[in-house]
């Protein structure tokens, strides 16, 4: 059975800064170097318009398994994320060849708050495998709450390199 998460933060910044952050490469390309398994990425914009954003991370990561990383071993994945720009909405997911059980997929909104910008993230994994596959969900969303904190930092940090 699939895992779902939903986590709300609240920025010190615009509606209209949190999304020019969240949908720009350099700052994509670094928020998946945040993830231990990940040596490369590379952003690659799809398309780009007044109302919609289609980007693709193209990721080379080591090998993960219940033990941890394989640093021996590399694999390729690919975030494509989609933005309504206008709605500031965004749907995105997470696809490896070498994780054919696994999916991960989620949606970002951003809302005024005030003066502020509220982000709600959403995600949901499963894992197809019986017995092991609610096991291996619960270790993914706890990794993924653990990395949300160093997320969280480096929105903060280029949202006040964008103020100066």
């Amino acid at each position: 059975m699939a895992k779902t998460n939903t986590r709300t933060v609240v920025f010190e910044a615009s509606p209209e800064h949190l999304l020019e952050v969240l949908t720009n490469g350099d700052f994509q390309e670094r928020q998946r170097k945040l993830d231990d398994a990940v040596v490369d990425s590379k952003f690659v914009e799809i398309k780009r318009d007044d109302d919609r954003l289609v980007f693709e991370l193209r990721s080379t990561e080591y090998e993960r398994g219940m033990t941890g990383l394989n640093k021996k071993k590399t694999v390729q994945s690919v975030t494509r994320a989609e933005w309504d720009l206008r709605a500031r909405k965004s749907t995105w997911t997470y696809s490896s060849p070498s994780y054919k059980l696994f999916t991960l997929s989620g949606a970002h909104r951003i809302e005024a708050a005030g003066d502020k910008a509220r982000l709600v993230s959403d995600f949901t994994v499963e894992v197809k495998m019986p017995l092991v596959g609610g096991k291996i969900e619960k270790m993914i969303v706890d990794g993924m709450g653990k990395g949300r904190e160093s997320y969280d930092q480096l929105v903060r940090s280029e949202l006040k390199k964008m103020a100066q």
